[in-house]
C-alpha cells in the first residue's frame, strides 16, 4: 500500500500514529517502538510504500498495524 503520511501523533511513548493518506482513504499507520527494524526517518508529508502491515479498526477509524515483518520504504 502507497499514501502521504500525514501529522504524527504519539501514542504515550509507546510508539507513533500517522494519518496515512492513500488515494480517496485516510487511515492512521500505526508504528509501535521498535517494531519496524531498518524504518527510515519519517515526515509529515512524504509518500512511503507500506508492506506486511495487518489492516485494524480502533475506536471505528481503520489502521495499518506494523510489526516485525512490516517493510517502509520512502517512495522519492
Amino acid at each position: 500500500r502507497t499514501g502521504v503520511l500525514g501529522a504524527p501523533r504519539d501514542l504515550a511513548g509507546k510508539g507513533v500514529a500517522y494519518a496515512f493518506k492513500e488515494g480517496d482513504a485516510e487511515l492512521d499507520l500505526v508504528i509501535w517502538n521498535d517494531s519496524v527494524p531498518g524504518l527510515p526517518e519519517l515526515a509529515e508529508g512524504m509518500t512511503v510504500r507500506v508492506e506486511g502491515a495487518r489492516e485494524g479498526e480502533y475506536e471505528g477509524k481503520a489502521q495499518l498495524k506494523t510489526g516485525k515483518f512490516t517493510r517502509i520504504t520512502v517512495v522519492e
